[in-house]
Formats: structure tokens, sequence, C-alpha cells
């Protein structure tokens, strides 16, 4: 939801809100619905509040009163407004889907990046220790430096292991059904 601009006025924002459904305002995007058994299934169920009085009563009481207190345009009225709510769920409910997985895909893209960076600096202390092993002449200097080989190697593992562990993890959570 976009924030009003700082000079506008309390009405002014109130008149900019996305959220208030007008006949006009479907009227305006139904071309631009598309077709699909979602839809249908949509339209199933608004029938059905319509039908069964299961109707929400303050959109009943606004399309009534839109409509001068006449029955069958209040009806169409509020089918038209009850699609555009469930229309605008349904996108509220798509975007945050697709923000978590965005998400999911920065969090992907971090981890790679800390594993090329780690990979880049496990390089370089390997050509640190592979110059200090071609300096030792002495047998405690050379232990020494394959304790440090050890100790890199150890470490390295153990960091792209648990990247692993992560990026698997989040892989599972993209896959969970929405």
């Amino acid at each position: 939801m976009a924030f009003p601009p700082s000079k506008a006025s309390k009405r002014n924002f109130v008149e900019q809100q996305p959220n208030s459904f007008t006949v006009s305002n479907f009227e305006k995007s139904a071309d631009q619905l598309p077709y699909n058994s979602n839809l249908e299934k949509i339209y199933e169920e608004i029938e059905n509040e319509i039908t069964g009085g299961n109707v929400l009563k303050g959109l009943w009481a606004k399309c009534l009163v839109d409509a001068n207190q006449d029955q069958n345009t209040a009806k169409t009225n509020y089918f038209k407004l009850r699609l555009l709510q469930r229309l605008t769920e349904l996108k509220a409910k798509d975007d945050a889907r697709i923000q978590a997985a965005l998400e999911v895909e920065r969090i992907k893209e971090t981890a790679l990046e800390a594993i090329r960076k780690e990979e880049e600096a496990a390089k370089i202390r390997q050509e640190e220790a592979d110059a200090i092993a071609r300096r030792v002449t002495d047998k405690q200097d050379v232990m020494r430096a394959k304790k440090i080989m050890f100790k890199l190697y150890a470490g390295f593992v153990a960091f792209v292991f648990v990247v692993f562990i992560v990026i698997f993890a989040l892989s599972r959570l993209t896959e969970a059904d929405w």
C-alpha cells in the first residue's frame, strides 16, 4: 500500500486508498479479469453467499444504499464488489508468495556469494601455507604448517557444509504448498 504524499490532507488520503471498493472501480477493471477455474470458484462462492443469505452485512448495506433499496441492483453491486474484494485478497496472497520467493532467492545468492568469498580466502590461505611450507626447513615448522593447513581445510569444509544445509532448507521452504 502506498503512503500518501506528506502534504495530503486526511480527505485526500482516504480518496487515494486502493481498498475503497466501488462499482465504478469494478467496471473499470472488469475487462482485465482473466477467466480461469479459480475465478469460477469465486463466482460460485459469491453466488452461494447471496443465495444463502450469508452476505457481509456492511457491504450489503452499502449496496442497498447505493441501489436506492432496489434488491436486484443491490445483488448485482454486491456481486461485483465482493468479487473485487476476493480478487484483491488473492492478489495480496500472490504478492506475498512472490516476495517470499524473492527473499529466498536473495538469501541463496547471499549464501553463494559467501561461499565464493570463502573459497577465494581459502585459496589465498592455501597459497600462504604453501609458501610457508616451501620456506620451512625444520621438521617442527613443517608440522606446524600441516596443522595450520588442516585447520584451514576443516574450517572451510564446515562452512561449506553449513551453507549447503541452509540452501537445502530454504529450497524446501520454497517447495511448501502456499
